[in-house]
């Protein structure tokens, strides 16, 4: 009879509705014997090959690399992931210095051909995808048969990690799917099927955006694997099957489960999609049992609970879209990832959904269906009386119809144009997030010339303040200072707050780089300097002559101190201690060679060592305990001056030409530079770990330790490099064309580097760069508000209820506000006078320019603690109770009193216009009023916890706020309606500064970052690290400074003028 079905092995009947052809006890044991793959990578392959033991997991294998190792050109940090077939590391690669995500396969050099195979199909199969939703692949090869390739690291987790967060915020959940799907889409375009979509496959970045990943069972849609690979594959814990069924049971389509791989389309994947968003709607995917037999046979044979039984708060048109994507007949769901983003986008937008619009006519047919005789009857008459009123109305409505439907095409196609390009301008706005972030990553690690060419990559068109921050820290060039010296420079030095020159022609010239200028310029010798030594402090310098001499000056005035003569001919070395010591090593005579330790202050007999060969190299430790000597053959002793008598203890081996010897603060480590370019440091004191060797790959010329101990820096020629001790890392590297560096030292407690070159210049760089410029600190308990109106004046208000005017061209104070305390201040959107307001409600106006007052206001208001000031001389106030009060100030008359629930309000702002006042409370609601009549307009609901910012946009189509619940949120004003709703801060949100000109929103939190949105779309432009808690933002008048204040007191200017 046509429709029966029967299985193909024992010929059973099977349901008219199934997708299997076999029954369920042949269906199991089908899978259990390892059904064949959708391609063959050998016509006759062995057993060995052909049987797969499902979910089964293989050891991890002993030849594959492990943490800490090198694996060709990458450092292996940390395993981050493992499955049944790879192994997943972060790792730094070193030749572009950048972290990645290395996948190297489990099996190592005993992987079969099979795996092998999957393993290049997951890689190629990305490697040809080219968009910011998918993560992107940098590099595939082999290494000693290991196959391997990395990719971008993306780190944050995966979606099944905050699965529980997007049950709760469905909106977010819709968002965050349409961006995957996007990623999907353009997959799809490029014939490639993922065929495994799932939660723990979709990465989620910490700012919240999914990358999808994991292509190792793609096929090209029309049957093909992925550049005509195979897709056998080994089971793993994540639930992919083996064998010609592929994928996740739960979050697979029946066609899939069913093993009809000949007929998979791009509906896999819509489903996929379709199931993940049930997840993160009720928790749970549309099938689960205990058992993935059980769950394939669900998936065949039943039909999803609809989310809202599961999940009352389900919105009825998100759970239509959720079905429609969970449809059995591949024909019946979305024709592409498209058809669903633009669903999705428009339930974003309130708008209907494109399927709504075909619901009436899918009813009517399934009624009609059910119902055929009534239906036919029913149709007739409406055909009689439908073809009537066409024969009346036909010849009027004919030309109105076609209008009407022009006019509809028109707006669809606008319609549709305009999604496409919000869609195009949103991909174009997160390449520029990633090229700020990466610019800022490359500023962070001194690279000034890689992060100029990320922001000149950057569209003009995009640019705003942040842009203009990070290009002028860009461009800033380093400092330097002349000291005037005639003459080549023989020998270069530096300690404390001072660097030292010294000349062939006897001169001598002393500088402070963190003053800009030279102390002090003198003839130390008749001939050229030997030799010269600074003591760690900087206060003595000691030098000597061809002829033997040796000298001590005080370093900053020039002044001698001590004369040593009697020597025959220029002594070997010099060192100073910062105990007032001298060390001398005289010429060695080839055998012996007699070091001498004189005291600076002190008549005393000179402390005498005998060593053996020959010394070059003299180093005192900070604490004067030791002294370091380094011998012309490579050898370095240490001498214990504690005990004199004893033999120096030998450090070194022999290794060659020595150039410098330097000491750690603490006394705990001693560094050693080679002629070849190999450092060495050794421990010296107690606990300071294993010996550190850094190889520098060109002649180091000197050697001087950070003032923490951490960094060593080191003059290479032309340029001056940085290392860091522990990890042996280069940290930075700085160069200044058409200069050669004789020495480099670190200065102003490790902020500066100076680079001294053999010009006599000092070349300053920083080392710690910061993107925000210290205005001024003290202030008492902190900064607790900030404001500005259409000026260049700034209000600060401090905790200790001390209000200040300041300037911001010159960042000085004008005036200090005094009565109070004062708990609040405001500017009038003008910019001409300031307002501030004490506890007890009195409410005083200051010109701006003066500073002197304009007049008070005295209200009965207690315990006043908010403040704001419209354009029309409107003055708002909030106290004790939720009561807020409206006055005229110039009038001295209160307008309107409001008095709600018993909730503090804790932020006041007016509209530009003057025409609507929002008041945030400590328990989340937002009220809106019209401040001349106190009439309540509407009541904003979102926040969990208190409010603590609020602004309006300049044209006042939108009301931005901030609170203790860590997020920022968007709201129209108009209707009340909440339009975005941005996380990403793990502190409370404590402030909120908009620019000028509208388009980007700061928002300082106790997080101790800044984070820089798009005031449109509520994309995240850039972070930006604070150091401390901030509790208050606010823009300069021309929107291109930004002042912050905290807890420390400090008050920060980030300037971002182009």
């Amino acid at each position: 009879m046509l429709g029966e079905r029967y299985c193909k092995q024992c010929a059973v009947e099977l349901p008219a509705e199934g997708f299997s052809n076999y029954c369920s006890a042949c269906f199991e044991a089908r899978l259990q014997q390892g059904p064949e793959p959708d391609c063959d990578l050998d016509p006759d392959p062995p057993l060995t090959e052909r049987k797969t033991v499902m979910f089964d997991i293989e050891p991890f294998d002993p030849l594959m690399p492990t943490r800490n190792q090198r694996f060709g050109d990458y450092e292996l940090l940390e395993q981050i992931a493992q499955g049944g077939m790879g192994l997943v590391f972060k790792a730094r690669q070193l030749s572009l210095n950048r972290i990645v995500a290395l996948k190297v396969i489990r099996a190592g050099q005993l992987a079969s051909p099979v795996d092998v195979q999957r393993f290049r199909i997951e890689a190629e199969a990305a490697a040809h995808l080219d968009h910011p939703r998918i993560v992107p692949i940098y590099e595939i090869g082999e290494l000693h048969g290991i196959h391997y390739f990395s990719m971008k690291l993306v780190e944050g987790g995966n979606l099944a990690q905050f699965m529980d967060d997007y049950v709760k915020d469905h909106r977010a959940a819709a968002r965050l799917l349409a961006a995957a799907a996007r990623g999907i889409h353009y997959a799809h375009q490029r014939g490639v099927l993922h065929r495994d979509l799932k939660p723990a496959n979709i990465l989620v970045d910490r700012d919240g955006r999914p990358h999808v990943t994991d292509f190792g069972v793609a096929k090209r849609l029309g049957g093909e694997c992925v550049d005509g690979q195979s897709s056998v594959h080994s089971s793993s814990t994540s639930g992919t099957l083996s064998g010609g069924i592929v994928g996740t049971p739960s979050y697979m389509a029946p066609e899939q489960a069913a093993g009809k791989r000949d007929q998979l389309t791009l509906a896999v994947d819509i489903y996929s999609l379709g199931a993940i968003l049930y997840e993160m709607l009720t928790g749970r995917p549309p099938f689960k049992a205990a058992t993935q037999m059980a769950t394939l046979k669900m998936v065949l044979e039943e039909r999803p609970v609809r989310p809202r039984a599961l999940n009352p708060k389900v919105d009825r048109t998100l759970e239509a879209i959720c079905m429609k994507c969970l449809e059995r007949e591949p024909s019946d769901r979305y024709h592409s990832a498209e058809e669903l983003v633009n669903d999705l986008e428009r339930w974003l937008a309130n708008e209907p959904i494109e399927m709504q619009r075909g619901n009436a006519w899918v009813r009517t047919v399934k009624w009609a269906k059910r119902r055929p005789t009534t239906a036919l009857m029913t149709a007739l008459t409406v055909c009689i009386g439908f073809f009537a009123l066409v024969g009346i109305f036909w010849g009027q409505r004919e030309a109105g119809a076609r209008e009407q439907k022009l006019r509809e095409a028109e707006l669809a196609c606008q319609a549709q144009q305009d999604r496409a390009e919000q869609t195009a301008a949103q991909l174009q706005l997160e390449k520029y997030a990633d090229r700020l972030a990466e610019a800022q990553r490359l500023l962070q690690a001194s690279n000034q010339q890689a992060a100029r060419q990320h922001l000149a990559a950057c569209p003009t068109q995009l640019r705003g303040w942040e842009w203009y921050l990070l290009d002028r820290e860009a461009r800033e060039e380093p400092r330097l200072l002349r000291t005037g010296l005639t003459g080549a420079v023989t020998h270069a030095g530096g300690a404390g707050s001072i660097v030292v020159f010294g000349t062939n022609q006897g001169k001598v010239a002393v500088a402070d780089p963190a003053l800009g200028r030279v102390l002090a310029t003198w003839q130390a010798h008749e001939s050229s300097i030997h030799a010269l030594a600074v003591d760690p402090g900087g206060q003595y310098l000691a030098t000597s002559g061809t002829n033997g001499d040796v000298r001590v000056w005080d370093a900053p005035t020039g002044a001698i101190l001590l004369t040593l003569t009697g020597y025959s001919d220029a002594v070997a070395a010099l060192a100073l201690s910062a105990q007032g010591q001298v060390a001398v090593a005289l010429p060695s005579d080839g055998h012996e060679q007699l070091i001498r330790i004189h005291e600076i202050h002190a008549q005393r007999q000179p402390l005498e060592l005998v060593v053996s060969g020959s010394v070059s190299l003299l180093a005192f430790s900070p604490d004067g305990s030791m002294l370091a000597l380094g011998h012309a053959d490579g050898r370095v002793n240490l001498w214990n001056l504690a005990n004199p008598s004893a033999l120096p203890a030998q450090l070194g081996p022999q290794r060659g030409e020595l150039v410098q010897l330097a000491f750690s603060p603490g006394s705990r480590r001693l560094a050693a530079a080679y002629g070849d370019g190999v450092i060495h440091a050794w421990p010296v004191g107690l606990g300071e770990g294993p010996e550190t060797r850094i190889v520098s790959g060109q002649p180091v010329r000197s050697l001087a330790f950070s003032p923490d101990g951490a960094s060593l820096v080191a003059a290479l020629g032309n340029d001056v490099a940085v290392w860091d001790v522990r990890t042996r890392r280069e940290t930075a590297r700085f160069a200044l064309r058409g200069q050669e560096y004789k020495n480099a030292v670190f200065q102003a407690g490790g902020h500066w580097l100076a680079g001294l070159t053999a010009g006599g210049t000092v070349v300053l760089w920083p080392v710690t760069r910061q993107e925000f410029e210290v205005v001024a600190e003290g202030f008492e308990q902190g900064i607790a508000a900030l404001a500005t109106g259409n000026s260049e004046r700034l209000a600060v208000l401090g905790g200790s209820g001390r209000a200040t005017l300041w300037s911001i061209s010159t960042r000085r104070p004008v005036a200090e506000l005094p009565g109070g305390p004062t708990k609040a201040v405001a500017c009038s959107p003008d910019g001409r006078s300031a307002f501030t307001l004490d506890e007890i409600g009195v409410v005083r106006r200051w010109d701006c320019q003066t500073g002197l007052e304009q007049g008070t206001l005295q209200t009965s208001l207690k315990q006043a603690h908010a403040l704001a000031v419209s354009q029309g001389g409107l003055v708002a106030l909030a106290g004790a109770g939720g009561v807020v009060e409206v006055w005229d100030f110039d009038q001295h008359r209160r307008l309107a009193e409001m008095v709600g629930s018993e909730e503090r309000v804790d932020r006041l702002a007016f509209s530009a216009d003057g025409q609507r006042l929002a008041g945030g409370s400590s328990t989340g609601p937002i009220r809106l009023w019209e401040p001349r009549t106190g009439v309540e307009l509407l009541c904003l609901r979102g926040h969990t916890e208190g409010v603590l910012g609020i602004v309006f946009s300049p044209g006042g189509e939108r009301l931005f706020s901030c609170g203790a619940d860590h997020t920022v949120r968007f709201w129209n004003p108009k209707d009340g309606s909440e339009q975005e709703v941005l996380r990403g801060h793990t502190g409370a949100v404590r402030g909120l500064a908009l620019s000028a000109d509208g388009l980007r929103l700061v928002s300082a939190s106790a997080d101790r970052t800044l984070r820089v949105w798009d005031a449109a779309s509520g994309a995240l432009l850039l972070t930006l690290d604070i150091g401390s808690n901030p509790s208050a933002a606010c823009f300069g008048a021309d929107g291109k400074c930004l002042f912050t204040g905290g807890s420390d007191g400090m008050l920060l200017l980030w300037n971002g003028s182009p």
